[in-house]
């Protein structure tokens, strides 16, 4: 934790107050556990995932998860599933997706994750895997360096506004009712307040200082680092300045010489 960056209590408090737990479905301390954990982890249960209509699939068909990829033309998305599948819209499976940067990508990734299941099941099925998937290309981009934590940031929030948009046709969200959907927002909404908080302290974390170097004058001699301050040694010409002087004590013996013959 450094800067400003939140908790993850805090994070799902934004989603979920604290004073709006009860025994009531959706509304649990139970859910309020899944959404700290959510905030936690960076990936938020999928509920739906586990329903009875999402399961029954060909054994291996899923979709796998898209990677972020660089190419010579910029940015992509790379994933490919096993066959028996159906290739639909911009996500077509086992072909390079062309991308312009990491925002606004959830509806792509929605696509490739609903085409592994029933089309009447691709709202239930694929919100949550694509989201998640979302979530780690946006980690991906920016500890690689193809993103930085600004736009990480903007990516969060194109996700948590598509993935409302997306599950808002099946969404039970009232003060008496929160149904997966819901609580998978609520999830992400947590999920999507921590990391922004954590990217957000990268981007406004100083720069590193530069280490001090102090130099004694010219030399050919290696450096010799003491701490954090580099230490150039002394040259030779500077040695010899600083050694004492046996000049004056010369003459004086010469001058006493030529006394001692005048006598």
């Amino acid at each position: 934790m450094v800067l400003g960056a939140i908790t993850p209590d805090q994070a799902a408090q934004q989603a979920m107050p604290k004073n709006t737990v009860r025994n009531t479905p959706g509304f649990t301390q139970a859910v309020y556990d899944g959404i700290v954990n959510a905030a936690q982890t960076g990936v938020f249960n999928d509920y739906n995932g586990q329903a009875k209509s999402c399961l029954g699939l060909p054994s291996g068909s899923g979709a796998q998860m898209l990677q972020l990829a660089s190419t010579g033309s910029g940015l992509a998305l790379q994933g490919a599933v096993t066959t028996g599948l159906v290739a639909a819209g911009a996500a077509t499976f086992g072909i390079t997706i062309a991308i312009a940067g990491i925002t606004a990508l959830f509806s792509t990734i929605f696509s490739h994750h609903a085409a592994a299941v029933a089309k009447e099941n691709r709202i239930l099925c694929a919100s949550g895997p694509a989201a998640n998937n979302y979530l780690q290309i946006i980690d991906q981009a920016v500890q690689t360096g193809k993103a930085t934590p600004a736009q990480a940031v903007q990516a969060l929030q194109s996700l948590l506004s598509d993935y409302k948009s997306t599950v808002s046709p099946i969404l039970k969200d009232s003060s008496s009712a929160c149904n997966a959907a819901c609580v998978e927002l609520k999830e992400l909404t947590a999920v999507v307040a921590y990391k922004s908080s954590l990217y957000q302290d990268m981007a406004n974390a100083p720069a590193p200082a530069a280490a001090q170097v102090t130099s004694s004058g010219p030399s050919s001699a290696p450096a010799v680092s003491s701490g954090s301050v580099m230490v150039l040694p002394t040259s030779a010409s500077a040695a010899a300045a600083s050694s004492p002087s046996w000049l004056p004590i010369a003459a004086v013996a010469v001058i006493g010489l030529l006394l001692m013959r005048a006598f």
